[in-house]
């Protein structure tokens, strides 16, 4: 079954448990903000707004329906907000991991809270797949973002169930364009030109491009200097290359697959000596053992260090 995330990003309610709505004021230029907090007295303009309530009856059961229509191509949507992570560990790390790394993400400005801003700022710099805005209905879009579709909700009757619509509408747009490879897709240009132009990924991108066979010709090269015996200096500076290479893959979260890809390639180099094929063979069976999927691959490189041990 093909797993993927969909990442909520929404105030969260108030109170010790979280349970209070949370109070919105009628502004002149916003629409419904939140009501500060040293405020003290509210308008006759005010109304509450259950965020809860918006993430079980409009977002999570927009979810719970495309699981059902997608069941039989075997697609299955995990739907996270930062209030269901686990309070132990580092919970800024995993929010920003959750933002970064999901395949999808909702997220509500209402009320215009800061974090959610924040949150959702971050996504736009580092993933543009499908991102999807919502709003209660009378809320403002600043300028910057007021070019965006954003989906409208009311607190009415009949108003979470045309919300609910358009965000599944959203959703299987998406999942009926995902091709053979299961690859994610662009939600749309706009997101991709505005992402890429303003985060700086335009030019991040093409220096991917123009570094993208270095490990290969690096690796080469190796393979040129331990056949012909030539400088000490080069070899160990060339491995310290292709070293910092696997780090930067391990250290980013959707990259550990492109790091075993790519010690799989220095393992490839002939001529290393037996100590140093087996630290390659050592760091792949500690990268796929860390993956439940390639528990049997990691078994395989774990055999090749015995192996050369015994040697």
């Amino acid at each position: 079954m093909r797993k993927l995330t969909c990442f909520v990003i929404i105030p969260s309610n108030r109170g010790e448990n979280r349970k209070q709505p949370v109070a919105l004021v009628r502004d002149d230029k916003w629409g419904w903000v939140e009501l500060p907090s040293g405020c003290q007295v509210q308008n006759s303009n005010d109304m509450a707004v259950d965020f809860d309530g918006v993430y079980e009856h409009i977002i999570k059961a927009a979810i719970d329906q495309v699981n059902d229509e997608y069941r039989d191509k075997q697609i299955y949507i995990e739907c996270t907000r930062g209030q269901d992570l686990p309070e132990a560990g580092d919970i800024v790390r995993q929010l920003i991991e959750q933002i970064c790394t999901a395949d999808i993400t909702i997220t509500d400005i209402t009320g215009h809270n800061p974090n959610v801003f924040l949150e959702h700022g971050i996504r736009l710099s580092v993933k543009d797949s499908l991102n999807i805005l919502i709003r209660l209905e009378g809320v403002a879009l600043p300028f910057n973002i007021e070019q965006l579709r954003c989906i409208s909700y009311t607190l009415g009757l009949g108003g979470p169930s045309k919300a609910k619509k358009e965000i599944v509408s959203f959703i299987r747009s998406y999942l009926d364009k995902l091709d053979d490879d299961k690859k994610p897709v662009e939600s749309s240009s706009f997101y991709k030109g505005y992402v890429e132009i303003h985060s700086g990924r335009q030019l991040e991108r093409k220096l991917i491009g123009a570094f993208e066979n270095a490990p290969k010709l690096v690796a080469d090269f190796i393979q040129f200097l331990l056949i012909n015996g030539t400088s000490l200096h080069l070899k160990q500076e060339s491995f310290k290359f292709l070293e910092a290479i696997e780090k930067v893959l391990q250290e980013d979260p959707s990259g550990q697959q492109r790091a075993i890809r790519h010690l799989g390639m220095v393992s490839n180099i002939k001529g290393l000596s037996t100590e140093k094929l087996q630290d390659i063979y050592y760091r792949l069976w500690l990268l796929c053992d860390a993956d439940d999927t390639l528990k049997e691959k990691g078994q395989y490189y774990l055999r090749k260090v015995e192996e050369l041990e015994g040697n």
